[in-house]
C-alpha cells in the first residue's frame, strides 16, 4: 500500500518518504502481529486466572498489556523512523 492519509503509521516523516513509509509499516506491521498474540496469550492467563484475580483486577492486567503494546508499537517504529 503506497503511502495515504487513511491507512499506515502516518507521519510527516513517513508520508514525505516512500522509502521510509514502506520501512517503517514493515516493522509496525509485524510489531502488531506481535503484540496482538501477546494480547490474545494474556487474555487466555486472565481467562485461565480470572477467578483468582476478580475482574477488576483482570481488566487492569488487559488494559496494562494493551497500552504497553500500543506504547512499544509506537517506540520502535520512532525509532526506525529516526534511523532512516
Amino acid at each position: 500500500m503506497p503511502p495515504n492519509s487513511w491507512y499506515g503509521c502516518r507521519t510527516s516523516r513517513t508520508l514525505s518518504d516512500e522509502r521510509v513509509w514502506y520501512a517503517v509499516n514493515r516493522v509496525t506491521g509485524l510489531d502488531l502481529i506481535l503484540a496482538g498474540a501477546f494480547v490474545v496469550i494474556s487474555s487466555l492467563a486472565v481467562f485461565a486466572f480470572g477467578q483468582s484475580l476478580g475482574p477488576d483486577a483482570a481488566a487492569a492486567v488487559m488494559v496494562t498489556v494493551i497500552l504497553l503494546s500500543v506504547f512499544g508499537m509506537a517506540l520502535h517504529s520512532s525509532r526506525v523512523s529516526r534511523r532512516l
